[in-house]
């Protein structure tokens, strides 16, 4: 899943323990090294945990960005690493992986506009064909107190980069908050290697069984299929969901809504019983029988928590 994100401050990052992690790499770009703000505080999270290196440039052949150096660099790994919904949709184990999952870009949040410009031109390189990013990841973290999004303008352009340029954005409070970030992706590719899939990939065609596979309504399918990735949410829960709220947009809309006004006979406007309330009257058929059942506070409160803009990273359901 591609993504604009934001890391709470508070968020405390689980990096799988202090123990060196085997079979990935961190490759630092010059820029990055250099950096007084950005090097040391990520020397000092991945020391004993992240063995590092630094980038080959002239051997890649990277281009000096407008407006200064790009402080970036990527993580190498051992094995041919593949993501999860990569997996699913080129066939189980035959999927073919890449050996550099993930590139990163470091900014200060203050120079968002900058950074991106720069980082454009710079993904645009990356995914040249005789360049060994194609199958990468390219996030741009922006670093400071007050997250870049906040602006509109900012926000629209994180946006029309990550759609146009596959660039995602994630903002977190400092450099150091970034660098506990990196070593916690180093770490989570490490797992996929011994780890088996928890459960496969919902799509229509699979699991969306009686689903009208109409030509002209593949948003539905796709917004269905969307909804049935979240734990405890059947086919026949996404489709009455998707009935009530026919696109994402209506749905945030309306879990916006709730939490500046609230419910209806909830006194209580937090997010707690606004969501359990939210969808906890909402009828879905019983496959294979004339009754219907309610859909509870408990897929009520997970579908309002993760379309809600401040809910904390640690509840979201990746």
């Amino acid at each position: 899943s591609r993504r604009l994100s934001r890391v709470h401050p508070s968020t405390r990052l689980r990096t799988g323990g202090g123990a060196m992690l085997a079979g990935v790499t961190l490759q630092a770009s010059e820029a990055l090294r250099r950096s007084d703000a950005t090097w040391p505080p990520l020397l000092s999270a991945i020391e004993g945990r992240l063995p590092w290196q630094p980038v080959d440039e002239a051997e890649l052949a990277a281009p000096a960005p407008p407006g200064g150096p790009l402080q970036w660099g990527y993580l190498h790994a051992d094995f041919a690493y593949a993501s999860h919904s990569q997996v699913h949709a080129e066939g189980g184990l035959t999927a073919v992986g890449t050996n550099f999952p993930m590139v990163i870009l470091f900014a200060n949040s203050s120079h968002a506009d900058a950074a991106l410009s720069a980082a454009e031109n710079f993904t645009e390189w990356l995914m040249g064909p005789s360049r060994p990013f194609t199958r990468s990841r390219v996030q741009l973290l922006l670093c400071g107190k007050r997250p870049a999004s906040r602006d509109r303008e900012t926000a629209v352009a994180l946006a029309a980069r990550l759609l146009g340029h596959c660039l995602e954005t994630v903002e977190l409070r400092d450099f150091s908050h970034a660098a506990e970030y990196v070593v916690q992706c180093a770490s989570a590719i490490v797992e996929s290697r011994k780890r088996r899939m928890p459960s496969r990939f919902k799509v229509a065609g699979l699991k969306c069984q009686s689903l009208p596979q109409d030509p002209s309504d593949k948003l539905r399918v796709a917004w269905v299929s969307q909804l049935m990735q979240i734990p405890g949410v059947s086919e026949e829960i996404a489709k009455v969901v998707a009935e009530r709220y026919p696109s994402p947009a209506s749905l945030l809309e309306a879990v916006k809504c709730i939490s500046e006004r609230g419910l209806p006979g909830v006194d209580d406007r937090s997010k707690g019983l606004s969501g359990e309330a939210f969808l906890a009257d909402l009828e879905y058929p019983i496959r294979g029988k004339k009754s219907t059942r309610r859909l509870g506070p408990i897929i009520s409160r997970r579908v309002f928590q993760l379309f809600h803009a401040e809910t904390a990273p640690e509840h979201l359901l990746l």
